[in-house]
């Protein structure tokens, strides 16, 4: 029973120390650098390369604008934040990086129209 107990025990800590490990790779952007998230991002954005897990941090005035996270193309080229984007508002928000296209824009009327506040990072 003790030699059961122990084995799961320590199957449990790899698992914990794996994500860890994960976890411990991830990087931390800071979207828009010094500009924040405030006018076209894609200049930004660029070339860069990210991973699963990789966290974008975006600092904007509270209020002014907010970040509205998807995962369907469809309405991304409308600029539109469909019912169920998961949509931050604090003006230093953090959105986790899934695999794929990650499609992230400011759902405030006007936005993308006059800040070009949307990209669709690539995560590997």
């Amino acid at each position: 029973m003790t030699g059961v107990i122990s084995l799961r025990i320590m199957v449990l800590l790899m698992v914990i120390m794996s994500s860890l490990a994960l976890i411990a790779n991830a990087k931390v952007y800071y979207v828009g650098g010094k500009q924040g998230w405030n006018q076209n991002p894609q200049l930004w954005l660029g070339d860069r390369t990210f991973k699963a897990g990789d966290i974008l941090v975006f600092i904007y005035r509270k209020g002014e604008h907010n970040v509205a996270v998807y995962y369907d193309e469809f309405y991304y080229e409308d600029c539109a934040a469909p019912d169920n984007a998961t949509t931050y508002t604090s003006g230093h928000d953090r959105v986790k990086l899934r695999k794929g296209y990650n499609y992230i824009i400011s759902s405030v009327p006007g936005d993308c129209d006059d800040y070009f506040l949307a990209i669709s990072p690539y995560a590997k």
